[in-house]
């Protein structure tokens, strides 16, 4: 089996990293960051519900990412793969006015990871000339 290393180029493996640090930022800021009058936060204000919604972006960063690493051996991933990514696009589109908007970045980096993982690197683009 391949090592996790293995799996991805520089350019995925740096998509997937950003989208679950990014993720991650939006779902520990939602519990520490005082968004409101007197220093109350997010889920603080408006409840567990929130928590869920700040969550489910890294949920689905990390379930794309294991969809991806798995993606040649397991039948079945790379759909996995893309649907997860589609749902998080989805739920950034759903939940623009609120934190939506700040899940768009993880959003674009997993949609951008699917996209070029298993594509063959590019052998540039050269122009020849001929002297006369």
């Amino acid at each position: 089996m391949r090592r996790l290393s293995e799996s991805f180029r520089r350019g995925e493996r740096n998509a997937l990293v950003v989208a679950i640090l990014w993720a991650a930022i939006v779902a520990v800021g939602a519990f520490v960051a005082p968004l409101y009058r007197g220093g109350a936060t997010l889920v603080g204000v408006n409840g567990s519900y929130t928590a869920i919604a700040a969550v489910t972006p890294l949920v689905l960063a990390v379930g794309t990412t294991v969809a991806l690493a798995l993606r040649g051996s397991l039948a079945g991933a790379g759909p996995l793969a893309w649907t997860l990514s589609a749902l998080c696009a989805l739920f950034a589109v759903v939940s623009f006015l609120s934190i939506g908007v700040f899940i768009l970045p993880t959003a674009g980096c997993l949609i951008y990871a699917c996209a070029m993982h298993g594509r063959e690197p590019s052998t540039g683009f050269y122009l020849t000339f001929k002297w006369r």
